[in-house]
């Protein structure tokens, strides 16, 4: 690029920058951008209500909760469940696709992942390749979580310490990734970023490269584990 065109870029990048600070210093624009993280208690709570909620058809709420971020190819080793994303947001070719490890979690059901698996499995049984049954699922999880959201108490949207407007199906993403940074000797920030398949640019393929015992830990805390015992 021409020298005098990225120095005009850069102006007008910095401009703009500068005029959005300040709309939200002046209460116009809202600080935050995006959809609000979902926090470990507002998780617990909403988990617990799809998996309580009597359906109007047979979809995959529950399980979709539970497994919001891959479900592609799955198979069993050793204690967990083993998920192998082909290709994400920062691998876009699925070069540098490893197996994510999901746990069980027998003292919170509503938390379970492999208990919400099964029922989906159980309900669902017509399947061919697909875990989750037509190509729209994203979106039907989507309203299926607004309309629980809608229906909240006044006690219960306290517990997700945010305007209900604010959470989508992106804050499952930025919750979990925000516990597991945010607990005293958890997971380091690479395998964090790793699990959610965040780039790390040319830095990752040269020097930083998956481990399974960093995953699992990830796993563990994910599923509402106790991580650091026997």
């Amino acid at each position: 690029i021409d020298k005098l065109v990225d120095t005009e870029l850069r102006r007008v990048l910095d401009g703009y920058e500068k005029v959005i600070s300040n709309l939200k210093k002046r209460g116009v624009m809202n600080i935050r951008e995006g959809k609000h993280q979902l926090k470990a208690s507002g998780y617990e709570m909403l988990a617990l209500k799809l998996m309580t909620i009597v359906p109007e058809k047979r979809g995959q709420s529950w399980a979709t909760v539970q497994f919001g971020w891959s479900y592609f190819h799955i198979e069993w080793t050793d204690d967990c469940l083993v998920i192998e994303e082909q290709g994400h947001k920062g691998d876009q070719t699925g070069a540098e696709k490893f197996g994510k490890h999901v746990y069980a979690n027998p003292y919170e059901p509503s938390q379970c992942g492999i208990l919400s698996l099964a029922v989906h499995l159980f309900c669902c049984p017509e399947r061919l390749q697909q875990l989750f049954i037509g190509d729209d699922n994203k979106n039907r999880f989507g309203r299926m979580l607004r309309r629980v959201i809608s229906g909240l108490t006044d006690d219960e949207i306290d517990i997700l310490s945010c305007k209900p407007t604010d959470i989508g199906t992106h804050s499952l993403r930025k919750g979990s990734s925000s516990y597991a940074l945010g607990q005293v000797n958890g997971p380091t920030p690479v395998s964090v970023y790793l699990r959610m398949g965040q780039s790390l640019g040319k830095l990752k393929g040269r020097y930083i490269h998956f481990g399974e015992g960093a995953d699992q830990l990830c796993g563990r805390m994910i599923a509402g584990l106790p991580f650091n015992s026997e």
